[in-house]
């Protein structure tokens, strides 16, 4: 096989390539960087890093910004926490409210037994009551307590560490119709000197003649 070159071509028998000249410059035309020229260009490089960056100052004002917004947020996390703990009350409450008037429809209205619910107290010659019989609120009578715990569960007289809700029932007679207007009065913490949460619940009672 012979080759020849012309004119920028590689010709032969099985072979032809085209010999491009160099893109839009001659390497006779190529000059060297001059030493200030070289200096310019590093500078330029170091410029366009330095305008990718964030300045301290600027850094110091987005962790001032985070701050105050880590801040405001733990803040609000007591304020959530008591208003889950009231809602969580009110519901335990409400609950022994409406256990406490089941429990008196199921009895007899002249025969009212709550001693299983831990209520002590009342008027004589209960208990058992007689709701027909039941004295007007005055110094002598004032109803009957019982106490539960956090949880709503009853909690006996004598442990007092567990006494959370304070219950107290009063019986009021509408005579001449058999019938009585039973008031729970639920005061929480009841540990305290002056309970902080007071909520009363009203129901009847009536006489059911068979």
């Amino acid at each position: 096989m012979s080759i020849c070159f012309t004119d920028g071509f590689i010709c032969g028998r099985m072979l032809c390539e085209v010999r491009r000249p160099p893109h839009n410059e001659s390497a006779l035309h190529r000059s060297a960087a001059t030493p200030t020229q070289r200096t310019l260009s590093a500078a330029r490089r170091r410029s366009a890093v330095a305008t990718t960056a964030f300045t301290l100052i600027e850094v110091m004002l987005a962790l001032a910004i985070v701050s105050i917004g880590i801040v405001a947020i733990l803040g609000l996390i007591p304020n959530a926490l008591q208003s889950s703990r009231d809602a969580a009350d009110n519901t335990v409450m409400a609950t022994i409210a409406h256990d406490v008037f089941n429990a008196v429809r199921t009895n007899t209205f002249t025969q009212v037994d709550l001693r299983g619910l831990g209520f002590t107290g009342g008027f004589p010659p209960g208990p058992p009551y007689n709701l027909l019989n039941v004295p007007p609120a005055n110094g002598n009578y004032r109803g009957i307590v019982a106490y539960f715990d956090q949880g709503g569960f009853i909690a006996t007289p004598a442990a007092v560490q567990n006494h959370y809700f304070q219950v107290n029932l009063t019986f009021t007679n509408q005579s001449p119709l058999a019938l009585s207007v039973v008031t729970a009065t639920v005061v929480w913490p009841a540990q305290s000197a002056a309970p902080v949460n007071t909520n009363v619940f009203v129901t009847k009672i009536a006489q059911y003649y068979q």
